[in-house]
Parts: structure tokens; C-alpha cells; sequence
């Protein structure tokens, strides 16, 4: 199975440079999340430019998260037809991740195999958290526009979409749960005014996680950040320096 991606290069790096996977949300290609000339990266905020000039190497994934419109094939066909023979369009993203690093680690000399850190908007928050919650290696987390209460309420119900939910993950694994198999390494997670992702539903959550880091002896490796933005990265420096201070 081919699984593609691009690899960004800091213009200036160490010896032995840290790991950013960076991850595209929906309806974006891997080509979209580095500013250059007029284009300003849209909702990412150039924040994989911050990565670069820390002197990162960015590994950018292509998952299966076009729009349909445009989609060869939909990702929902996708995921129903893995989910009838006992996977999921997920699994083989997190299984393609965890072998990508798998390739840096064993065939990239410059690559500190000890500083891996992956960051995504939406749907690229989705799979910052899952692909961290299975890959040890992972040792920062940026999760920006995703983590909420999946159900939510009458009021503000969730964003509970078919391939962000298996049978029986409401007793089992909802984003507090997923996030917390990411302690004791470090996880931020920023929460904005998201239509997508009710801020309430974002703060519910919040509080089911705290305590699974603190159980774990490392609640200060638990960062939560509340922007006055949209669905898109808070453009400031807190999220990237609490990342980058735990890679």
C-alpha cells in the first residue's frame, strides 16, 4: 500500500534535527500548510513556518480527507466497506503514520528519533490525538479544533461524525479517554469560538481529561489554550512554544 506525503527541510537544522508530522485537516493537501509567496496557509496559520525556522524537519501525510466532490472515492465509502471487513479508514491511517515513522527513525541520519512531535487542525487534530494515543514515540502533541464532547447535548450537539466513532466508544474511548493514553508526554489542546466544536462542549471535556493526567504524575505536561478565533490555529506563539518546549 502507497502512503504519500512531503518532507519539509529548515533552511538551517542540527546534526540532528526534531520530527514535526504535520498533519492536513479536511479538504486539505499536504502542499497547504506552508506559507510561501501570496498563499498564507489558510487556516493553519503558517504555524508549520514556526516549526521550520525552530529548525524541524516536517514529515506532511496525505490522508484520505478531500472533499467528496472532488474525492475519486468518497472516504465514508472507504471507511463503511474497512469497517464491514473489521477495520477502518483510521486504522490504516494510524498503521501508515506509525510505519512513516518507522522510515525516519531507521533511514533518516539527521532525524533525533527521540524528538518526534506531530500537530493538526481538525481533522488533522483528530488524527494528531489517535496517532499520538498508539506511537510512544510521539513526544509532543498540538491538537488545534477537534477535541470535544462528542455527543454533546439537545442544545449544542456534538460533531460526531461515522469515522471518528466505533461501536461502543461511548463506554469506552471518547476524546478524554483517547487523549489520555498520550500521558504522561505532552499534549496542548486549543479550543476556539468553533462553531464545528461548541466551546462548552470543548470545557466539558476538558475536565474529563485533567484527571487522567494528573493520575499519571503529569498534569503540567496538560496544556489547554481558549482562543477568540474561528476554526483555525490561534496565530500566537503559545501553542508552538509549549509544543516545541516538550519535543
Amino acid at each position: 500500500m502507497w502512503f504519500e506525503g512531503l518532507i519539509y527541510e529548515p533552511s538551517h537544522r542540527s546534526a540532528k534535527a526534531p520530527l514535526v508530522v504535520l498533519n492536513p485537516g479536511g479538504g486539505y493537501f499536504c502542499e497547504d500548510l506552508i506559507a510561501h509567496g501570496d498563499f498564507d496557509a489558510g487556516q493553519y496559520k503558517n504555524v508549520g513556518g514556526k516549526f521550520l525556522e525552530a529548525g524541524c524537519v516536517i514529515y506532511a501525510p496525505q490522508f484520505l480527507i478531500w472533499h467528496d466532490e472532488s474525492a475519486p472515492v468518497p472516504r465514508q465509502f472507504i471507511d463503511i466497506r474497512l469497517k464491514a471487513m473489521g477495520g477502518s479508514i483510521t486504522a490504516v491511517e494510524v498503521y501508515n503514520t506509525m510505519h512513516a515513522l518507522d522510515y525516519f527513525t531507521s533511514h533518516e541520519e539527521g532525524i533525533d528519533p527521540e524528538r518526534i512531535g506531530m500537530m493538526g487542525l481538525s481533522y488533522g487534530g483528530f488524527y494528531a490525538l489517535y496517532i499520538a494515543a498508539a506511537e510512544t514515540r510521539i513526544k509532543s502533541t498540538f491538537s488545534s479544533c477537534f477535541f470535544c464532547d462528542r455527543f454533546g447535548t439537545g442544545d449544542e450537539p456534538g460533531n460526531c461524525r461515522s469515522d471518528w466513532l466505533w461501536q461502543n466508544a461511548a463506554y469506552t474511548f471518547f476524546d478524554a479517554e483517547v487523549s489520555a493514553l498520550i500521558a504522561p508526554h505532552a499534549l496542548y489542546i486549543e479550543g476556539n469560538k468553533d462553531d464545528m466544536f461548541p466551546l462548552p462542549l470543548v470545557l466539558r471535556e476538558e475536565e474529563r481529561l485533567k484527571p487522567f493526567y494528573a493520575a499519571a504524575g503529569a498534569p503540567e505536561k496538560l496544556m489547554f489554550h481558549i482562543g477568540d478565533v474561528g476554526h483555525e490555529v490561534v496565530s500566537g506563539d503559545i501553542g508552538v512554544n509549549f509544543f516545541l518546549g516538550n519535543l
